[in-house]
Parts: C-alpha cells; sequence; structure tokens
C-alpha cells in the first residue's frame, strides 16, 4: 500500500552542493522542528535524518540523497536532501491494530432511529392496518428513501467493529489525555506546543491516528490551503486501512463491508481521519473524490453522527467549501 506525495521543493541540488555519497530510503518515525528520526529500510538500522529546510511526515517513507554521513556517541546520522517521500505502511513494520467484533447491524434499527431522529420523514413507511404483522422493514416505501439510505439497507446486517486506540504512555488509570490537552491548545491559539505533543506521541507509536486527526485538523482550520494538513489526514486513513483490509470485499478500499460506529469511541480516530481527508478533497474541488469518501463515512457509521448525508447534498450541487458549512 504505497501512494506518493509530492517531492520536496529543495530536491534539485544546485552546482555548489556537496556531492551525494548515496541514495537511500528512510522510514520516518519521528520529526522535530529540525531533524527526523528515522529507521533505513535496507539496513533496518535506526538513523537521526538532518535536511534542515525540508519537509517530512511521520509514516512516510522518503527517499534521501546523502550528502554526509556519521557515527557519534548518540548514534548514526545522515545528512540529505529529500528526494521524494510516499506512503508505504508496510515499510513501516507495525503492530496491528487490533478490531474487536460487537455483533451484527439491524437494518430494521437504523431505519427506526433515521424516522426518529428527523433524518427521514415518517411517511418513508406505510401506515399498519390493525392486522398488519409487517416489520418496519416491509412497510418501507423503497421509492420514498433517499438512494444511499435504500443501498445500506438493502445491504442486509453487516459486521460491526471496534478499532483499538493507541494513546502512548497513557493507561485507562490515567486522568491526563495528552491528545485532549493538545486540542484543547489548539483551540487556545497554543499551536506549537500541541504539535510538539502531538508529535511526540507519532515518535513513540505511529499508530496513534487521533495525532494524525488532530494534526490535520489543527492546520486545516488554521491555513489557507490544505497542505500539510491533506498529508496527515492520508497518512492516517493509510495506517488504519491497513489494519482493515482483510475485511474488504470489494474494490480496494472497500468501506462497505462492515461498520465502525463513531458511537464506538475507539473508532473515532480513525473515522476523524477519513472526514478530514474527505473535507480537503471537497476544499480542493475534488469533487468525485470527496463524494466517494463521505459516502464511505456514511456506509461506516449510518447513524450519520458526521453529517456526511447532508454535505453529499452540497458536493453533489457542486457547492465549495466554506468554513461557515
Amino acid at each position: 500500500m504505497a501512494a506518493s506525495l509530492r517531492p520536496s521543493s529543495s530536491s534539485h541540488r544546485s552546482s555548489s552542493s556537496p556531492p551525494v555519497l548515496r541514495t537511500t530510503e528512510l522510514a520516518v518515525l519521528g520529526a522535530t522542528s529540525r531533524t527526523f528520526r528515522c529507521r533505513e529500510i535496507a539496513t533496518d538500522l535506526p538513523v537521526t535524518l538532518r535536511a534542515y529546510v525540508q519537509e517530512a511526515y511521520p509514516g512516510t517513507v522518503v527517499t534521501v540523497d546523502v550528502l554526509q554521513e556519521k557515527v557519534l556517541k548518540k548514534g548514526r546520522y545522515i545528512d540529505g536532501n529529500i528526494r521524494a517521500s510516499r506512503i508505504d505502511i508496510p515499510a513501516l513494520k507495525l503492530r496491528p491494530l487490533a478490531l474487536s467484533p460487537m455483533g451484527l447491524s439491524d437494518p430494521e434499527e437504523m431505519l427506526d432511529l433515521w424516522i426518529d431522529w428527523g433524518h427521514l420523514p415518517d411517511d418513508v413507511v406505510e401506515e399498519p392496518d390493525e392486522d398488519d404483522d409487517r416489520s418496519l422493514l416491509e412497510r418501507v416505501k423503497p421509492e420514498a428513501l433517499p438512494s444511499l439510505c435504500r443501498e445500506v439497507l438493502q445491504a442486509g446486517p453487516r459486521p460491526i467493529y471496534e478499532m483499538e486506540q493507541v494513546i502512548p504512555g497513557m493507561s485507562p488509570r490515567d486522568d491526563w489525555d495528552p491528545v485532549s490537552e493538545a486540542a484543547e491548545l489548539m483551540e487556545e491559539g497554543g499551536w506549537p506546543l500541541a504539535f510538539r505533543i502531538l508529535h511526540g506521541l507519532l515518535s513513540q507509536d505511529l499508530r496513534c491516528l487521533d495525532a494524525y486527526s488532530h494534526l490535520g485538523s489543527g492546520i486545516f482550520h488554521r491555513n489557507s490551503s490544505v497542505d500539510g494538513a491533506v498529508n496527515y489526514y492520508e497518512i492516517g486513513v493509510a495506517i488504519g486501512d491497513s489494519f482493515l483490509h482483510h475485511l474488504w470485499q470489494g474494490e480496494p478500499p472497500d468501506r462497505r463491508s462492515y461498520l465502525l460506529p463513531w458511537g464506538l469511541i475507539d473508532n473515532r480516530p480513525y473515522l476523524r481521519c477519513l472526514q478530514g481527508l474527505a473535507l480537503c478533497r471537497w476544499r480542493q474541488n475534488r469533487w468525485d473524490d470527496a463524494i466517494r469518501l463521505f459516502t464511505d463515512l456514511f456506509w461506516l457509521d449510518p447513524a450519520d453522527r458526521l453529517g456526511a448525508g447532508e454535505t453529499l447534498a452540497l458536493l453533489e450541487s457542486r457547492s465549495p467549501w466554506s468554513p461557515f458549512h
């Protein structure tokens, strides 16, 4: 599972640059403002990369032109230029996140919920006669249902899962949640400290999907473009997908053969990454990609706590993204 990210704008060397000693590939495991903690793919050895004016995102694999290499007491260091970057989850050698089976979905229960919550009008089902023993699902008027709701109901019962959530260093007995603290800091304008907290979590465990979702969200709402935000969201989604692929039955990535409901709290980091990526595609006017991703969100969580149904109506009418939606 590999996807290309845009190469660094600084990858072209001037005639005065030092010669390239060799070219290597590094899995980026952590980042600070000046260095990147990595593992060299070819040797499986740890290495610190110094590529001062370039960006690399934790959870990616970068191709590096090595300009200088030395071994110090603290380990091996490389100075170099990042030529290209890609998402390649197998190269990270991550331990899979557990998926806990939570039974099967009940289409009739979902239909009843849509009606109770006002997502559907009452008249989508026929009024029962006095001797009518048909179930709610049997009384539904298919032509009165939005096409997406109709497809979800016709799919029948599907398996429900809850994805393991990883927050490094936190135990169930802890009151302190570093992800929540980082989110509060962002709201208060403390972005630099929030950035360090979230990157610190990723440096301990790249499977902390909520760190990706909040880094993406912080940049998305702070910047005039989606640059940076989309990278974090893409990596978070790719890591989550890598642990879900054995469930896929349709064309990959298949997010319609099972449910990951928002109501199961540990599913939220992955769903937030997926929603963030969908919002980036909307903001980029990549209509088909945005529609596909928001449709996937609805299938994963038909209760639609993230408002995918309403967003899809805006996308179908080609309404541009706005922070006021």
